[in-house]
Parts: C-alpha cells; structure tokens; sequence
C-alpha cells in the first residue's frame, strides 16, 4: 500500500500541479477531499468545486508554478512529500497585485489517501518567504 501510495502523491503533484492534466483532479481527488494549510495563511479546501477554483487562482497568480518532489516518505495511507516550489508572480489571482518576481520556497505535504485519491493533505510550505520574495508583507484575502 505504501508505495501504491508513492506513486499516487507523485502523481498528485505531477499531473495536477505541473503538468496541469485535464481530469486529474477529478482523478485523484476524492470528492469529499479537504486541504489543510498551515495556520499562518488561514485557509482550506474542501470538495473538488473550491479546490477547482483554489487551483485556478492560483496558477493565474503563478503561471509557471513548478513542483520539485524531493523526498517522500510513506506509513499506512499517508505519505509525507518534501518538495521545493519554483514559479513567477505573473497574475493577481491570489488577491495580490502581480510583480513579476520569481520565487523559490520549500515546503512539505502529508496526503491522506482512501480509495485510491487524495482524501485529505496538510500542507506547510514557506509562505512568508513567498511574501518576502514577491515583495510584499499582506496576505492575500482568503479566496477558497
């Protein structure tokens, strides 16, 4: 199971996330799903229509958004994914004025998966450096 669901979280971030694959959301995301950021950015996801939208947002706001999985690690129906994110603050679809700033943060993933789909994520990435580094210090309004 541990490494089915390996191959599942790099599908995750692979197909949705870098390559923008039509219907991998709908794939690998269950239906009743729900996405936990950290307690910094204030936000979640919950159902395939607000993880859409969430999705959409968020590549206006980074077009280019790349996903480098480095390390995973897996026990039972999680999988624990250490990644660093490259990409270039082309849009406004977060909420905040596009720069033009290129940005690289790391950050981690635990993916909960049931039935073969991402059921639930927590995730923790270097949101304030993301700030730092396309210049700004506001957070973008709660948008999914």
């Amino acid at each position: 199971m541990e490494e089915a669901n390996k191959r599942l979280a790099l599908r995750w971030f692979t197909e949705v996330w870098n390559e923008r694959f039509p219907g991998a959301i709908d794939e690998l995301f269950h239906p009743d799903g729900v996405i936990h950021s950290h307690e910094a950015s204030g936000w979640s996801v919950a159902g395939l229509d607000k993880l859409r939208v969430f999705f959409q947002r968020y590549l206006e706001a980074f077009p280019d958004l790349r996903i480098e999985v480095q390390e995973m690690v897996a026990e039972d129906d999680k999988v624990a994914v250490r990644c660093r994110v490259t990409a270039t603050h082309l849009g406004d679809g977060l909420g905040l004025q596009a720069t033009g700033n290129r940005v690289e943060i790391t950050g981690m993933s635990i993916l909960r998966f049931l039935e073969g789909q991402v059921a639930e994520v927590w995730s923790n990435f270097d949101v304030e450096g993301l700030y730092r580094q396309i210049g700004t210090v506001s957070r973008p309004a709660r948008s999914a």
